[in-house]
């Protein structure tokens, strides 16, 4: 039946769940994963903290054999707050992207896809603020293809900006965010060329667009894309009577 074919891989191992999505819903583990190697091995450490105290076991040997730091057998492997915060990393990643390719395939209307598309955004939002630009980074790489609203797309897709310009400099965004056509787009996303693409005239949009409440305040203070230039864009926006009386 469709319920033991959904139960099946949950009694078996990681290898096979992920053999699982491949064949019954065309996910590839190898596609969604942030590392493959390293998110498998957080599942292989798992078992041999729980099962064999923590030792490096033959299984754990046989599994990470593609390792070029395989550790020896019998050595002892603990979870350091390094590891953890990779490991949280690798699970992050791999699960969202699952839940959403698997909520894609289960949508059966567009009101259920526009749902699902909005969740992504949000997601990258929060990932965003929390500080977790690798996540945000690859999530909104796997999600973009299936996103179905188009702003929605773009605003996933200015997100994963974000991140990739904290993770590795504006160089690494500067020409396809230079190249974007944001022609038919509304003014959201003109200034948020701007502000990626570090052109000072950003901080006077968006000034201006808060007046014009074409953008919310809240907007200014909880994006991350605002954090570089938000404080000037407050000290504009500040009423007179709130500025501070002379000493």
């Amino acid at each position: 039946t469709g319920v033991q074919t959904c139960a099946l891989p949950i009694w078996k191992g990681f290898d096979d769940w992920m053999k699982w999505l491949d064949q019954q819903l065309k996910i590839k583990y190898s596609d969604i994963a942030l590392d493959v190697l390293v998110a498998s091995e957080v599942f292989q450490r798992r078992h041999i903290i729980v099962h064999n105290g923590g030792l490096v076991s033959p299984q754990y040997m046989t599994k990470m054999s593609g390792r070029a730091d395989l550790p020896a057998l019998g050595t002892r492997l603990r979870v350091d707050q390094q590891y953890l915060d990779s490991a949280i990393n690798q699970l992050t990643v791999l699960g969202f992207s699952i839940v959403d390719r698997v909520m894609r395939r289960l949508a059966v209307n567009a009101e259920q896809e526009k749902r699902i598309d909005t969740d992504i955004l949000d997601l990258t939002f929060d990932l965003l603020k929390a500080g977790r630009w690798t996540c945000v980074d690859k999530i909104a790489t796997n999600a973009l293809p299936g996103i179905v609203g188009e702003y929605n797309r773009f605003a996933v897709r200015v997100n994963r900006w974000i991140a990739l310009k904290r993770l590795k400099g504006i160089d690494s965004i500067r020409d396809e965010v230079a190249k974007w056509d944001i022609s038919a787009l509304e003014n959201k996303f003109r200034l948020a060329q701007l502000v990626l693409l570090d052109d000072p005239s950003a901080i006077d949009m968006a000034c201006v667009m808060t007046r014009d409440e074409e953008i919310t305040q809240e907007s200014i203070d909880t994006w991350p894309l605002f954090e570089n230039i938000r404080d000037a864009i407050n000290d504009i926006l500040k009423p007179p009577d709130s500025m501070d009386e002379p000493a």
